[in-house]
């Protein structure tokens, strides 16, 4: 599985310049064993072009399972892996101003990923990309990763663009 992982670095690492933040885009590309491999992905870089945030939904041709992967920069304490809050559409305007309260969290979706990878871009966190997190995703109004940096510091980053 290391193989596709890798791809994911190549092929994210490589489009980041010519993407920036401009939406989604799907790259496939063969691997040594001949898997195609296909990733749908979107970035989020800070003013001077360095990668913030790379999110990619990773299909492997003849597999069902369908993954989702995110890469942060480096510097991540590994343990407690990485998570990601689902932001539902109807908390769109509070989302905006950034005050999304205690009573809207019953409407928040998490996820879990695990660390799978560092290499010199960054660390790469994964999770099985269900049906149902995909339609999620699909329907949200953004989404928001936290990584643990330290035991009492945390860094957010927008992982999907607001719609």
């Amino acid at each position: 599985m290391t193989r596709p992982i890798i791809a994911l670095a190549v092929l994210v690492s490589a489009s980041a310049t010519v993407h920036a933040q401009s939406g989604w885009h799907k790259k496939c590309e063969k691997t040594a064993t001949s898997e195609n491999v296909c990733l749908t992905f979107h970035q989020s870089l800070n003013e001077s072009g360095k990668l913030l945030v790379s999110v990619a939904v990773r299909q492997i041709e003849g597999r069902a399972k369908q993954a989702l992967l995110i890469m942060v920069p480096l510097g991540v304490l590994l343990e407690p892996g990485l998570r990601v809050t689902i932001f539902p559409k109807a908390l769109r305007e509070k989302l905006k101003t950034g005050k999304v309260d205690k009573g809207d969290e019953i409407n928040l979706k998490a996820v879990k990923l695990n660390y799978t990878l560092c290499h010199a871009a960054g660390c790469v966190a994964e999770a099985e990309a269900t049906p149902d997190l995909v339609a999620d995703l699909k329907a949200s109004a953004g989404a928001r990763s936290r990584r643990l940096v330290s035991q009492s510091h945390t860094s957010r980053w927008r992982v999907l663009p607001r719609r």
